[in-house]
C-alpha cells in the first residue's frame, strides 16, 4: 500500500531462507513478514500481513493476520477476538498426538 515502511532483511544460512520484515515508520509495528526460501526449483515466497493492532497490557497485538502462500493463490485469514498476557496454559495443550 501507501504506508511508509522500513525493511529489515535477515538470512538463515542453515535453512537457505531469507526474511524481510516490514515495519511501519509511524507506529514501529511489524506490518508484513516475507519468507523467501531458496529451493532447486527457485524461490518459494510466503507472506504474512499483520493488521488491526490492539493494545493489551501495554503490548501491541495484531488481531488480524493474513497468510499468503507461494503463488499468491491461496490465503488464510486469521481474526482474533482477544489477546491476553500472563495467562497460564495447561502443559497438556502442547502435547502432540
Amino acid at each position: 500500500g501507501d504506508m511508509a515502511t522500513i525493511v529489515v532483511r535477515t538470512s538463515r544460512p542453515a535453512t537457505t531462507s531469507m526474511e524481510e520484515l516490514y515495519f511501519d515508520i509511524k507506529s514501529n509495528l511489524l506490518v508484513r513478514m516475507v519468507n523467501i526460501k531458496r529451493s532447486s526449483l527457485g524461490n518459494v515466497v510466503s507472506m504474512f500481513d499483520y493488521e488491526d493492532y490492539k493494545s493489551v497490557d501495554g503490548t501491541m497485538f495484531p488481531m488480524r493476520v493474513v497468510v499468503t502462500f507461494p503463488g499468491g493463490e491461496e490465503q488464510w485469514v486469521m481474526k482474533f477476538e482477544r489477546a491476553t498476557t500472563s495467562s497460564e496454559v495447561e502443559e497438556s495443550k502442547f502435547k502432540i498426538g
